[in-house]
């Protein structure tokens, strides 16, 4: 039963993870490169985290557990930034991909009528599908 109770919490990190995608490539466009982008982002983060952690923790942790914990423990949060960097520097290159892929898809299917009525209801052809990737794909640089 209890997984049932975390089933929309995985559906809602499964939703957030394409959006956080699409939300810091457009950031990194407005401040000008994926690192600082990044780190916009983990700052946001850091401080939803620490707030969260204050209300819901009501003890501090002793430090000196947590400064002798082993060394691989850390790359978490190494392995966290590379994620977010890469996935702002490929976000828009795949837009890019995926709108050609479509506009393809689009020329091939019209040379039969039995295809384009089958094309026409793929998600390709759904406004807000293409007016996301065009805006994605036409502000990267």
């Amino acid at each position: 039963m209890t997984w049932l109770l975390l089933l929309p919490v995985a559906l809602a990190a499964g939703m957030a993870a394409p959006t956080q995608f699409a939300i810091n490539s457009q950031l990194r466009q407005v401040v000008g490169g994926p690192l600082l982008a990044a780190a916009l982002s983990f700052l946001v983060g850091t401080v939803i985290l620490f707030a969260t952690t204050a209300v819901v923790r009501r003890s501090v942790p002793e430090l000196g557990p947590i400064m002798n914990a082993p060394w691989w423990m850390w790359l978490g949060g190494l392995l966290g930034a590379f994620f977010v960097c890469a996935s702002i520097i490929l976000t828009p290159a795949s837009g890019r991909r995926r709108r050609w892929a479509c506009s393809w898809r689009d020329r091939s299917s019209h040379r039969s009528s039995s295809t384009t009525s089958a094309c026409s209801a793929s998600p390709c052809n759904q406004p807000a599908y293409r007016a996301f990737w065009v805006r994605c794909s036409s502000s990267s640089g």
